[in-house]
């Protein structure tokens, strides 16, 4: 039996963060060396904030609120999932799934954006039942379980994957 636990770690939190990271120091850093403190560097610092920080912490505050203490399990031999929260479980069959909605960035995977990877997953069960599945909760969704559901996904992009 193949059964595999989701969870959100802080491993995964700091992945996520790791490009918002990295090239906000990289670009107020280049900015400090090449000005000092002056009108220019300030200018920056509001513009890496204004464009990048602030969306990219909006979305994972988001997505955590969204997905902490949540504990999905899921079998791909038996094809079912088990959502376990604050001490109640639900479990459907992959063949239950009537909707999957995935919601992404129009930047996904080109690293100029900072939030661009942050995406989820709307999964609609037959009785109405809907749950969001966050890149927090299964970094790789996409291989991981989309794949094996056998539900043809719809699109939802947009500027920031907001929930």
């Amino acid at each position: 039996m193949r059964e595999r636990i989701y969870r959100v770690t802080f491993i995964q939190q700091l992945k996520m963060l790791s490009h918002l990271l990295v090239t906000s120091a990289v670009i107020i850093g280049l900015c400090l060396a090449r000005y000092g403190w002056s009108t220019g560097t300030m200018a920056a610092i509001v513009f890496v904030s204004v464009v990048g920080i602030v969306p990219t912490v909006v979305v994972h505050v988001q997505y955590l609120l969204k997905n902490h203490g949540l504990n999905l399990k899921v079998n791909t031999d038996e094809k079912f999932l088990v959502f376990e929260h604050q001490g109640q479980e639900a479990k459907y069959s992959f063949s239950e799934i009537s909707e999957l909605i995935r919601t992404s960035s129009y930047g996904r995977g080109s690293w100029w954006y900072s939030f661009g990877e942050y995406r989820y997953y709307k999964l609609v069960f037959k009785n109405n039942t809907e749950y969001i599945i966050t890149c927090l909760l299964v970094p790789q969704i996409e291989k991981d379980l989309v794949a094996k559901f056998g539900v043809e996904e719809e699109k939802d992009l947009k500027v920031v994957a907001f929930i």
